[in-house]
């Protein structure tokens, strides 16, 4: 799981998001930016804008 903080925006997507979608990692993170943070596609790459990584579990019964 990606989450990202930038300008005063943030976004966060699901890994399995990503997998879903086919999309590598530089086409999750712009996903983020666009459909997430309101920012533009490579936002992620500013020097004023971190990326924060985590791990999440899913359950299923």
């Amino acid at each position: 799981m990606e989450h990202f903080v930038g300008g005063g925006r943030s976004g966060c997507f699901l890994p399995e998001v990503a997998i879903d979608q086919g999309w590598d990692a530089v086409e999750f993170l712009d996903h983020c930016c666009t459909g997430k943070a309101g920012m533009s596609a490579g936002a992620w790459r500013q020097s004023d804008t971190t990326v924060y990584l985590f791990t999440s579990e899913k359950f299923a019964d």
